[in-house]
């Protein structure tokens, strides 16, 4: 179907077209598009039985850093998304999604400011919008300090949120996540600077009734 939508637009083959071509990307997203548009109305639908809005929340991923796409793609959080059929700007334009997820996928140690203009491509075109951007906090273990970095990094970007992928793999420090339930409190993260900190203690456990407790014997409790 794609490719003959695509021929009859633009009068050629898209199997010979490059996929890097944004007529390409803007056909193979066209389907996508379609079918968040009838999403929203069978939303609506049940919605306006219950006599309420039901919202929708759609995740989109940004690539990885550094990005295994072409260049040209990669550049911008919004080309790389359309390179993977998925054209945001017509969903925020139409009001397909309540909740812009943006996954950001980062296995390094940063304090999310490198990231803060692809997510202001996303934040300025939901703005006075129904749309609210919430950003993914990668990677999914990081010390209490470098949490409330990178979430005010965020906020700054104009993110309306957070949001945690996997997060059942994030509470195995309990200090982590003691404090991850505290970043939805914007205001107070300036003078959180040195909180978290005192959350826990660790007392190495080397020997137990004459057993070793090592790391090769046993598994560890990972703070």
């Amino acid at each position: 179907m794609g490719f003959v939508a695509f021929a009859d637009l633009h009068g050629e083959d898209m199997r010979q077209v490059l996929v890097t071509d944004v007529r390409v990307q803007q056909a193979r997203a066209d389907f996508v598009t379609r079918f968040l548009r009838e999403i929203r109305v069978m939303l609506d639908d049940v919605g306006e039985a219950q006599g309420r809005h039901i919202p929708c929340a759609y995740l989109v991923p940004l690539g990885n850093s550094p990005s295994n796409l072409p260049p040209e793609i990669a550049e911008s959080g919004l080309t790389t998304c359309l390179f993977n059929a998925l054209d945001v700007k017509s969903w925020i334009s139409e009001g397909l999604v309540d909740y812009l997820i943006l996954h950001l996928h980062v296995f390094k140690q940063h304090d999310g400011r490198e990231f803060q203009g692809r997510i202001r491509e996303f934040t300025e075109l939901s703005r006075a919008t129904s749309t609210r951007v919430m950003v993914d906090i990668y990677p999914r273990r990081m010390p209490p300090r470098q949490y409330r970095k990178v979430a005010a990094s965020y906020y700054e970007a104009g993110a309306d949120g957070l949001a945690f992928w996997d997060s059942y793999g994030r509470y195995y420090r309990a200090s982590e996540w003691a404090f991850v339930k505290r970043l939805g409190h914007r205001k107070d993260l300036a003078r959180w600077e040195r909180k978290g900190r005192d959350y826990y203690r660790v007392f190495p456990l080397e020997r137990l009734d004459g057993f070793v407790m090592g790391r090769e014997f046993s598994r560890p409790s990972d703070g």
